[in-house]
C-alpha cells in the first residue's frame, strides 16, 4: 500500500513485485533516472505521477481493474512498457525524456507505444502525448484506434515535428496536433475531430507554399485526412500567421 507519499531515489531503480494499491491522493514517484516497474497489480482511485528520466517505465500488471486511477502522469521517461490493462478516469499524460522521439503504432529507437499496448488503455478520460528537447518528434505509424480514450488525444512535440508516415493511422476519438511542423505521409482518419496549432510563434500555411520554418499542411496532405468532426488549423503566439492560399479540396 502505498499511502500519500512521495518515494524518490537518487538514480536507483525502483521495483514493485506485488499488488500496490494507492490509498490516499497524490502519490509520487521520482527515480531521477532508474526504472521504475509495477510487477503486479497497480489499483486506487488517486492521482499517481512517476519521473523516470533515462529510465523505462513498466506496467506489468493490471492497472485499475478493481479500482481505476483518477489520473495517471509520466513527467519523463526514456520509454514505456504496458503489458496489461490500463484503466484511468481522468487524463493520461506521457511526456518523453528531454531529446527521446517517440513512436506510436509501430515501434521504434525511443519512447514506443505500440498498437498492442494503446489497444491495452481500456479506458482513459484523454490522452496526451509530448516530445520535448531539441530534435524529438513524434512518429505515428499504422495506429488502428488508439485506445478508449473518452476525450482528445493530444500529439505535441515542442520543438520538433509530428510525423503521419508509411501505414495509414485510425483513431476512435478527436485528435489534436501541436508542434513547429507536420508531416501527413499517410492516410489519417478520426471518428471526431482534427485539429493543428503550431507551436507559439510558427507561420501556418494551409495549400500552397511556405518555407521549411513553417507548419504546412499541402493539399497533398489535407487530402489524406478524414475526420467526421472538421477540420481545425490554428496559429498561435505573437506575430504567428495563418495563410490558405490555393486549397484545392
Amino acid at each position: 500500500t502505498i499511502a500519500g507519499v512521495n518515494i524518490t531515489t537518487s538514480s536507483d531503480s525502483i521495483t514493485f513485485s506485488g499488488q500496490v494499491s494507492l490509498t490516499t491522493a497524490g502519490v509520487s514517484i521520482n527515480t531521477v533516472s532508474g526504472d521504475i516497474t509495477f510487477g503486479d497489480a497497480l489499483n486506487g482511485i488517486q492521482a499517481l505521477t512517476l519521473t523516470a528520466g533515462a529510465g523505462t517505465i513498466s506496467f506489468g500488471g493490471l492497472v485499475g481493474d478493481s479500482q481505476a486511477l483518477a489520473s495517471l502522469t509520466v513527467v519523463s521517461a526514456r520509454d514505456i512498457s504496458i503489458g496489461n490493462t490500463m484503466k484511468v478516469t481522468g487524463a493520461v499524460s506521457i511526456t518523453g525524456n528531454s531529446g527521446v522521439d517517440i513512436f506510436l503504432g509501430t515501434e521504434g529507437a525511443g519512447l514506443s507505444l505500440t498498437n498492442a499496448e494503446l489497444d491495452l488503455i481500456t479506458e482513459a478520460g484523454s490522452l496526451a502525448i509530448t516530445a520535448t528537447g531539441a530534435g524529438a518528434s513524434i512518429t505515428v505509424n499504422g495506429v488502428t484506434g488508439g485506445g478508449n480514450v473518452h476525450g482528445v488525444t493530444l500529439l505535441t512535440s515542442n520543438v520538433d515535428g509530428v510525423l503521419f508516415v508509411t501505414t495509414a493511422s485510425t483513431f476512435n476519438n478527436s485528435l489534436a496536433v501541436v508542434a513547429n511542423d507536420v508531416a501527413v505521409n499517410a492516410s489519417l482518419g478520426v471518428t471526431g475531430s482534427i485539429s493543428f496549432t503550431g507551436n507559439s510563434g510558427v507561420n501556418v500555411i494551409v495549400g500552397t507554399g511556405g518555407v521549411s520554418t513553417n507548419l504546412i499542411l499541402s493539399n497533398a496532405e489535407l487530402a489524406r485526412l478524414t475526420a467526421s468532426g472538421g477540420l481545425n488549423v490554428t496559429a498561435t503566439g505573437a506575430g504567428a500567421t495563418l495563410n490558405v492560399n490555393g486549397v484545392t479540396g
